[in-house]
């Protein structure tokens, strides 16, 4: 092979890997997060109750028993945080001025999505299926 034929070849190589780094889609860099995944499920917890019970418990007239119980918790690239919770649990109920009647009712399955800004810690409630 000729020396000018190699030189040639060299250059359009080098050239199409020039083009095609530069045409690489830009990739928004990850935030660095402000809060972590435990610290953004306390805030939801706090704001909110409802897919929140983490454990039985019983007053003289009510009962929360047979507990389930799931959160998690993602960062997005925008800085918001997604967080999705789900409970159910069955309640027993005993009301004394009907003769100590016992009422067994079963909750949920709740599920419940929250958003958090994490240069905020505003915590919003995207949507609730009850």
């Amino acid at each position: 092979m000729k020396t000018r034929t190699l030189a040639m070849m060299l250059m359009l190589v080098v050239a199409g890997l020039a083009i095609g780094c530069s045409s690489a889609p830009k990739v928004p860099p990850t935030p660095v997060p402000n809060f972590s995944e435990s610290e953004v499920i306390s805030l939801v917890r706090d704001a909110d109750y409802r897919c929140w019970y983490t454990e039985p418990w019983q007053t003289a007239e009510f009962t929360i028993s047979d507990l389930t119980h799931t959160a998690s918790a993602s960062l997005r690239p925008s800085g918001i945080w997604v967080i999705e919770a789900k409970s159910s649990w069955t309640s027993k109920s005993i009301n004394p001025k009907r003769g100590y009647a016992v009422t067994f009712t079963d909750h949920g399955p709740f599920e419940c999505i929250y958003v958090v800004d994490d240069s905020t810690g505003k915590v919003t409630s995207k949507a609730r299926e009850d």
